[in-house]
């Protein structure tokens, strides 16, 4: 079985892990459903609150195991397999549980669904065919579950795009930039207390995430995030973080100019443990009177990077400086 580390056992999975839950739409008022659904659905929010909710933060409970196995040494094969059998194989029974609840036939069978991926995953956590399985049925709840409430130990805000842009003051992310998102596309502004097993997942270095932009919406599993370096001034430093590691390859920095500013994008490569191959990235940087704001396209694999290619593209072309 191959080693398993903590950030990439959590990206791996496509899931939202800073602001995963249930319960908002896109207007950011609170329906799990649409009111017909609701009212026919019955406990529908009762049970996205619990058994959807659980679905979707099952990477929250598997991190905090992780590192609490890692505070006294490198945890064995052994200890993650352990880990990860407990974590899914609990969350598999729990579904099943809230399935049988349910009085929405068509949610009670996502249910179920999920709950059988994560029984592969319990099963062999380390086969990516079970992995991806689970990512592939966890989108499905979206259906029933709209996504988009805080999880707990973050705070996010939930909005809409104002004025066509993300960044624009009435946006849910307010940035020292603004630059159009995808249709469907849903950004939230990203805010991790210290103390939140998650929090190292939303710093690189100098960098902490202000802004993630989900794609699942739209039909892809990956996001635009972005990051802040308030102290930062030059773009190519900025980008830094993101490519540190011996597994990142193929890196090419290309100079050009964003809203009348200097701008540096980054295109490289870099190793995904989880699914054992490289898999492409690209981010860019831009100065701004506030520091260095980095805008980095992150996907499940390349397929998924070909896919989701025009929203960054988008957003590059058409980014400004406040």
């Amino acid at each position: 079985m191959r080693r398993i580390h903590l950030s990439t056992a959590a990206a791996g999975l496509g899931l939202v892990l800073l602001t995963g839950a249930c319960g908002t739409g896109d207007g950011g008022a609170a329906a799990p459903a649409t009111s017909t659904t609701a009212s026919a659905a019955g406990n529908t929010a009762e049970i996205c609150a619990s058994g959807g909710k659980a679905a979707r933060d099952v990477v929250v409970g598997l991190f905090s195991k992780l590192g609490a196995a890692a505070k006294d040494g490198e945890p064995s094969e052994a200890d993650l397999t352990r880990i990860y059998q407990d974590t899914f194989g609990k969350l598999g029974d729990d579904l099943e549980a809230h399935a049988a609840r349910a009085t929405d036939p068509g949610l009670a069978a996502v249910l179920r669904e999920i709950a059988a991926e994560a029984d592969k995953v319990a099963a062999a956590p380390d086969a990516d065919a079970g992995t991806k399985g689970f990512q592939a049925t966890l989108g499905k709840l979206e259906q029933y579950c709209p996504d988009g409430e805080p999880g707990a130990g973050s705070s996010a805000k939930p909005g809409a795009v104002a004025g066509g842009a993300v960044g624009a003051k009435g946006s849910a992310c307010e940035l020292p930039v603004t630059f159009p998102v995808a249709p469907k596309w849903k950004p939230k502004a990203v805010q991790v207390d210290d103390g939140d097993p998650l929090a190292e997942l939303a710093r690189k270095g100098s960098l902490r995430m202000v802004c993630e932009i989900d794609a699942k919406p739209a039909g892809h599993l990956g996001f635009l995030r972005v990051w802040s370096d308030p102290k930062g001034g030059d773009p190519k430093a900025a980008l830094q973080p993101l490519v540190a590691g011996k597994k990142t390859r193929k890196i090419e920095y290309t100079s050009f100019t964003a809203g009348g500013q200097d701008a540096v994008e980054v295109s490289f490569e870099q190793y995904q443990e989880l699914l054992e191959e490289h898999v492409k990235r690209r981010a860019f940087a831009v100065r701004t009177t506030a520091g260095a704001i980095v805008v980095e396209l992150g996907t499940l694999d390349s397929e998924e990077f070909e896919g989701m290619l025009p929203a960054y593209e988008r957003a590059k072309t058409g980014l400004t400086v406040s």
